[in-house]
C-alpha cells in the first residue's frame, strides 16, 4: 500500500504502544509566496495502515530525525528553522537560520525549542535517540560535530509551565533557553548524522558520514568513550577535503551554518532568500541546487559570478557567513568537492537506450528538417 505524506518523508518512528507511525518530512510545503514555513510530521496508523493526521508544524524546514519518547506522551523531531520572510542581515540575533527539537505531543500539538546558544549554534540537528528509560535524548549536529544530550523531564518540565503565547512565539527562537534542558554537549567526528542507543541503554553510536566511523558515547558518564573506524580511505583527497568543509559550520559566524544548511546533499532546501545585495525586500532569490554544476557557469542568478571561488569566497562571506570562510587551499578544495556533485538520475532511463520513448518523440520533433506537411525547413529555421 502507499500513502500519500508531506514533502520528501524522511524517517520513520514507531510509537511504544506500536499503534502509530510518526514521519517527518524534510522540505516545507508549499505555502506561496512570502508565506511562513509549514512543514509536517505525518502520522500513520499502523493498525489501518492509513493516515490518521498530518500535524502542521509552523516556521520549520528540513525535519529528519525522529524518536519517540518511551512513554509514547511525544516524539521528539529535528527540525530548522530559518527565517524566509526578513532579510538576510541579523545574523548576530540568529534571524538566519537555527535548529533545534520539535515536541510533537500525542494530541497533535507541536512545540519547538532551538539547541542553538548564544555563543555557538548547533547547525544542522539531524538524527534523535532517546534512552530507554526516557531520561535521556541525544541529537547530532552534522554541522557542528557533537551531540546534545537533552534531559527529557526538564524539557518537558519547561514547556508545561510557560504559557501558550510563549510557547507558540518565545521559546522557538529563544538563544538562551537550551541552557534549561541541555545536560552536555559531546564532541564528535565529521558530520555525525545517525545517532542510536543500545538497547540496554549503556551506550549509544553515532555515526559519523565524512568520518567513516562511529563514535561510541557512554551513557552513565555521558561521554565520548571511543571511536569504530569502518575503514574509510587513508588518504584525505582534494575533494574529501572539500566535502568536509562543506559540512562544517565554522564557516559562519558563531558556527550557525554551513553550506549543507542551505544545500542538504548537494541540493536544495527548496526556500526563497532575500539577500541585500540588490535591496532590502527586493527581489528574493529561489535557491539553486547545486547537482550537476561543473560545466554551468558563469553563477549567480544574473550570471555575474564567473567561477564557484568567487561564489562561495568573497560572496558568501559578505552576505551569509559575516566573517571570510574560507582559506585560499580551503577554497580550491570546495570548488572541487562542488564540482563532484552528480546530477540526478534520470529516474524514467531504460538500460541499453539512449532516451525514453518520450525522450525518443520529443527528439524526432526538435531534430526534423521538415514542416508537417513535408516541406523542407531552411536551417535557420529548425
Amino acid at each position: 500500500k502507499k500513502l500519500a505524506a508531506g514533502r520528501g518523508p524522511w524517517s520513520l518512528a514507531l510509537s511504544p504502544d506500536g499503534s502509530a507511525l510518526a514521519v517527518t518530512n524534510t522540505y516545507s510545503h508549499l505555502t506561496g509566496f512570502r508565506k511562513p514555513l509549514l512543514s509536517e510530521v505525518t502520522m500513520i496508523d499502523t493498525s489501518r495502515a492509513v493516515v490518521r493526521g498530518r500535524w502542521m508544524v509552523d516556521g520549520a524546514n528540513l525535519m529528519m530525525g525522529v524518536a519517540w519518547h518511551p512513554s509514547g506522551d511525544y516524539a521528539l523531531a529535528t527540525l530548522n528553522r530559518t527565517k524566509t520572510l526578513i532579510p538576510m542581515t541579523r545574523l548576530l540575533q540568529g534571524w538566519t537560520i537555527t535548529n533545534g527539537l520539535g515536541v510533537i505531543w500525542k494530541d497533535g500539538t507541536v512545540d519547538q525549542v532551538l539547541l542553538d546558544e548564544p555563543g555557538m549554534g548547533f547547525a544542522d540537528a539531524t538524527g534523535v535517540d532517546i534512552t530507554p528509560d526516557g531520561r535521556y535524548a541525544l541529537v547530532t549536529s552534522s554541522g557542528n560535530n557533537r551531540v546534545a544530550v537533552v534531559d527529557c523531564a526538564r524539557l518537558a518540565a519547561l514547556l508545561k509551565a510557560a504559557s501558550p503565547e510563549r510557547r507558540r512565539t518565545v521559546i522557538p527562537n529563544h538563544l538562551g533557553q537550551a541552557s534549561a534542558f541541555v545536560t552536555r554537549f559531546i564532541p564528535v567526528q565529521d558530520s555525525p548524522r545517525g545517532v542510536v542507543v543500545a538497547p540496554g541503554g549503556a551506550v549509544a553510536y553515532v555515526a559519523n558520514s565524512i568520518d567513516d566511523s562511529l563514535s561510541v558515547i557512554d551513557l552513565k558518564t555521558l561521554s565520548a568513550a571511543g571511536r569504530i573506524d569502518l575503514g574509510g580511505p587513508k588518504v584525505i583527497t582534494k575533494e574529501r577535503m572539500g566535502e568536509k568543509l562543506f559540512h562544517n559550520a565554522k564557516i559562519s559566524f558563531r558556527r550557525q551554518f554551513s553550506c549543507h544548511s542551505c544545500h542538504p546533499d548537494g541540493h536544495v532546501d527548496g526556500l526563497v532568500y532575500d539577500i541585500e545585495a540588490d535591496g532590502i525586500g527586493v527581489s528574493p532569490v529561489e535557491n539553486r541546487t547545486l547537482r550537476g554544476i561543473l560545466d554551468t557557469a558563469p553563477f549567480k542568478w544574473e550570471g555575474t559570478n564567473p567561477t564557484l571561488q568567487r561564489q562561495c569566497g568573497a560572496r558568501l562571506s559578505i552576505f551569509f557567513t559575516r566573517n571570510l570562510p574560507f582559506t585560499a587551499e580551503e577554497l580550491s578544495a570546495l570548488d572541487a568537492y562542488i564540482t563532484t556533485i552528480p546530477r540526478p538520475p534520470n529516474r524514467y532511463f531504460t538500460p541499453g537506450t539512449k532516451y525514453t520513448p518520450a525522450q525518443r518523440r520529443v527528439t524526432a520533433i526538435f531534430e526534423r528538417t521538415v514542416t508537417n506537411d513535408g516541406r523542407p525547413t531552411p536551417q535557420q529555421g529548425q
